[in-house]
């Protein structure tokens, strides 16, 4: 993939290429006529007591996609986000709807509850069912999640339309990324008697530099959260309200019946929603609420994103990508693979939060491993910092004056095992460098993450005693509202819908979806004032002076506003440029 000069950047976001379809398409055979069946999002609750899980089927003429996903994708390129509409991703890329409905139907006869989308069938019944179908028995793991004891063996039907089940093979459900770790003891901007927080979002966009209110709010941008709770809807008025800004519009779309308020995720919607709006109070906010973290939960909640209208997407969940095992992982991290690529082709941009601990992300301080799904290549993977403000009694000001990345040593939050406490990162076992991380990332594998921005760790400015061996000096928070009481969270889970909240506002700036960024955020990386880079830190690995390493890959933004073409940065907190 070409590269292209600073001159250019501005010119490649915001001149005047279609944002959707268009004459410039590749190939230019592609059209907007009706396709053949008009499919359903699998929106609706299985019964109580089944199982679930997915027959996700092949794309076609993938090479070809992957062709146009490059073009699509490369600023220096005539078709640079000359983006498909759904109908000509479905007629040309997408499984035959006769496909879809070989095994649609093929599964209804054998009494399982099914609806369809693009890409997959999503089928629920009974263990007893189940068992009969794939001629094989089941077991509910410690994880609460169902594994067959032997192979599954799939029907004609499924075999004839090379089928992949997403589920009943024991992959443990994904973790949510955000840690509550303390109530605080006073509600205003620490950064006015403390350098380290806790922070607003509103703090984040002075240091960060983002674009200024004036130049871009997230209007005319939606943003789709995927998480297993909904939100309290007052939340919203109480966070807003004390940061005096609007209340972005925030609705809930229930896939598979949707995860329950109160649960173990709502912390994590929560500090999403409020996350990513703060940044960008004028973008529209979709939570994509299903009901667990288990793959075909989530597989579902990816497809109903690309029945809706989010172009910017988070996921502040983590899982270790070796659990994905064997041939069938591969198979269904292929499969998740073909919905990014989907996404990425339609104008989305999928942003997922890169993990909390360290090089370790498997569940073992000896185990090295990254983290699904910010490792997938179609995802832009946000690690975490520190981050230092400016000081002073009285002021809000939240000027940028330094940051650092040290991991902090054994939490100790329920997880069952001690970990460091860090920046996500390191390279796949699975995905090999990626086109767009050549020059940057010297080892053959997908490098993690690709950018960072502010996590916080857990000394949290003090606010408790620290709850691990060794915590540092710099360590920050968040300020959350969780059913109306305020709270402090740190993770990557922060940092990620904080970028979801940037690109929303570059998206506006654009006046177009952004779809996959990473080419032009390494291209622009290459030119000097963009990112914060050589920022210390460690997380298993020491972070570096070159362009990209494997604790905060790219580095922090140094001037976001300049990086997606805004006249003027966010002031301080309160002020008509950041209110």
């Amino acid at each position: 993939m070409k590269r292209f000069a600073l001159l250019a950047l501005s010119s490649a976001l915001f001149g005047g290429c279609a944002a959707h379809g268009g004459s410039a398409l590749v190939p230019s055979a592609l059209s907007d006529a009706p396709i053949q069946a008009q499919r359903s999002a699998p929106y609706a609750a299985p019964a109580r007591g089944s199982i679930r899980f997915v027959v996700a089927l092949p794309l076609r003429n993938e090479a070809e996609l992957d062709r146009v996903l490059a073009a699509i994708s490369d600023p220096d390129s005539p078709q640079f986000r000359n983006f498909l509409s759904a109908r000509q991703f479905a007629a040309r890329y997408a499984p035959p709807a006769a496909s879809i409905e070989a095994v649609r139907a093929d599964l209804e006869r054998a009494g399982f509850s099914v609806s369809v989308t693009d890409q997959a069938v999503s089928a629920s019944g009974s263990q007893a069912q189940i068992e009969r179908y794939f001629q094989t028995s089941l077991a509910k793991t410690p994880d609460g999640v169902f594994a067959s004891r032997g192979p599954l063996h799939y029907s004609s039907a499924l075999l004839s339309q090379g089928a992949t089940i997403v589920g009943l093979d024991g992959t443990p459900p994904l973790r949510i990324d955000a840690h509550h770790v303390a109530a605080p003891s006073v509600l205003r901007p620490q950064n006015a008697v403390s350098p380290r927080g806790p922070y607003y979002p509103t703090d984040l966009k002075q240091a960060y530099k983002m674009p200024g209110f004036q130049a871009a709010g997230g209007k005319g941008v939606t943003i789709g959260i995927v998480m297993a709770s909904p939100i309290y809807p007052s939340d919203m008025h109480t966070f807003f309200s004390k940061l005096g800004s609007a209340v972005p519009t925030v609705t809930t779309v229930n896939v598979d019946g949707g995860g329950t308020l109160g649960n173990f995720a709502t912390d994590e919607a929560s500090l999403d929603v409020q996350q990513a709006g703060g940044i960008a109070p004028l973008a529209k906010i979709v939570i994509y609420n299903i009901p667990s973290l288990d793959t075909p939960a989530i597989y579902n909640g990816y497809a109903a994103v690309l029945k809706g209208d989010a172009t910017i997407v988070n996921s502040s969940f983590i899982g270790c990508e070796t659990q994905f095992k064997g041939k069938s992982g591969r198979a269904q991290l292929a499969r998740f693979d073909a919905l990014f690529k989907e996404g990425a082709a339609r104008g989305v941009t999928w942003v997922a939060s890169s993990g909390d601990y360290g090089k370790y992300q498997c569940g073992s301080n000896d185990v090295v491993g990254t983290s699904w799904p910010a490792v997938s290549p179609y995802v832009l993977a946000v690690g975490g910092t520190n981050l230092i403000t400016e000081h002073a009694g009285g002021s809000k000001d939240s000027s940028y004056v330094r940051e650092s990345a040290f991991h902090d040593v054994k939490p100790t939050f329920g997880s069952g095992y001690d970990l460091m406490f860090g920046s996500g990162g390191g390279y796949s076992v699975y995905y090999g460098r990626p086109s767009y991380q050549e020059g940057f990332v010297a080892n053959s594998a997908r490098g993690v993450p690709d950018v960072s921005l502010h996590m916080g760790g857990l000394g949290f400015s003090g606010e408790i005693a620290c709850m691990a061996e060794q915590c540092n000096a710099d360590d920050s928070s968040d300020y959350s509202v969780v059913n109306g009481k305020w709270i402090l969270e740190v993770g990557t889970s922060a940092s990620s819908p904080d970028m979801a909240g940037l690109l929303a506002l570059a998206s506006e700036i654009a006046g177009k979806p952004l779809g996959d960024v990473h080419a032009l955020l390494y291209a622009a990386a290459k030119q000097p004032g963009l990112f914060h880079t050589g920022i210390p830190g460690n997380n298993g690995f020491p972070t570096t002076k070159a362009r990209w390493d494997p604790v905060l890959g790219l580095g922090t933004p140094e001037a976001a506003y300049k990086l997606f073409g805004a006249n003027e940065a966010a002031g301080i907190p309160g002020s008509s440029s950041n209110p």
